[in-house]
């Protein structure tokens, strides 16, 4: 009687395979992860984020500067109400003396004047785009403001920015509402923060 061939010897090799394809599962994974990882932040653009979230948070909370008879100051934030997508939209904010006297408000000390734009449907803390990083390059460049301290009766000093739409790592933002709201470091004043009212601002597609 022919001797049958010896059975295939699988039990041994069977191991082996639930290793090998453990370790093609756990390859693919860590693949997918790197794929889908969001790249590193430099310890520059790590400050931009932060300084934006953290004004964006002062923002959310501080309440908007009101004139007394001591510091006799208005302050008005303007921005256009819709600008075209990637036409750089213009934040001012002016200061009046109403009164019949002069008024020294302390700018210049420290950065005069902060803004952050956030996108409207979000706390500024969590959705602001644009902050006081992006602003001081700017005001270091070249800044477009008329700046008089202090301010005399009945006149003006006028701080104007703009905003790129772009993001703190320079990205354009997509179209939308957005909300502003900036601060004027004034050091001689009561309040050393004069913030301004929300405005919002449209960019059509």
């Amino acid at each position: 009687m022919p001797r049958m061939p010896s059975p295939i010897p699988s039990a041994p090799i069977a191991p082996a395979l639930r290793a090998r394809g453990a370790s093609l599962l756990l390859l693919a994974a860590a693949c997918a992860l790197a794929a889908c990882a969001e790249p590193q932040l430099t310890l520059d653009q790590l400050q931009r984020y932060q300084d934006t979230e953290a004004l964006g948070g002062q923002a959310d909370t501080a309440g908007a500067w009101r004139p007394t008879s001591a510091d006799p100051v208005t302050i008005t934030l303007s921005v256009p109400a819709q600008v075209p997508r990637g036409v750089p939209v213009p934040v001012q904010v002016l200061l009046h003396n109403g009164s019949v006297r002069p008024v020294s408000v302390g700018l210049g000390q420290r950065e005069d004047m902060e803004v952050v734009i956030s996108r409207i449907d979000k706390p500024a803390r969590q959705g602001a785009v644009f902050g006081p990083m992006q602003l001081r390059n700017q005001q270091r460049r070249a800044r477009a403001t008329v700046v008089t301290d202090p301010i005399l009766p009945g006149r003006d000093s006028t701080f104007q920015v703009l905003w790129p739409q772009t993001d703190d790592l320079g990205h354009r933002v997509p179209p939308g509402r957005y909300k502003v709201r900036a601060v004027v470091n004034a050091q001689l004043l009561a309040r050393q923060r004069m913030w301004t009212n929300w405005a919002t601002v449209t960019v059509t597609p």
